[in-house]
């Protein structure tokens, strides 16, 4: 009856939506002010979802510490030891056992770079 490429004119029939609901489709509005039954987007299991986050959070980490690596940046040995003893640490934290946790958020065991606390 319904079909992915079908295409309504002003309005579209309430079965039209029962039948996306069963069949991985969905209505949407077209340029042309049509109504259209396309394929429903694939659902990013959570998971997945989750270790993207964490890696997204973790990469703004390492980020915020690119300066303090750099060679010329004015930092005695020990601290710089420190800074990328924490950035491995970052680096390593998608593959500990637990993750993705929450995706990065507080219940996240984010390694602490101390050496730099005053």
């Amino acid at each position: 009856m319904f079909s992915i490429g079908m295409t309504f004119a002003g309005s579209y029939p309430e079965e039209a939506a029962a039948w996306c609901n069963q069949n991985g489709a969905m209505i949407v509005r077209t340029d042309a002010g049509e109504f259209a039954i396309r394929p429903a987007p694939a659902r990013v299991p959570l998971q997945d979802r989750l270790m993207a986050d964490l890696r997204a959070a973790r990469d703004a980490r390492l980020a915020a510490t690119d300066c303090l690596v750099l060679p010329d940046y004015p930092i005695p040995d020990d601290q710089r030891a420190a800074v990328q003893t924490y950035r491995q640490a970052l680096r390593d934290l998608p593959a500990r056992e637990g993750a993705p946790w929450d995706g990065g958020g507080e219940g996240t065991p984010w390694p602490e770079l101390t050496a730099l606390k005053a």
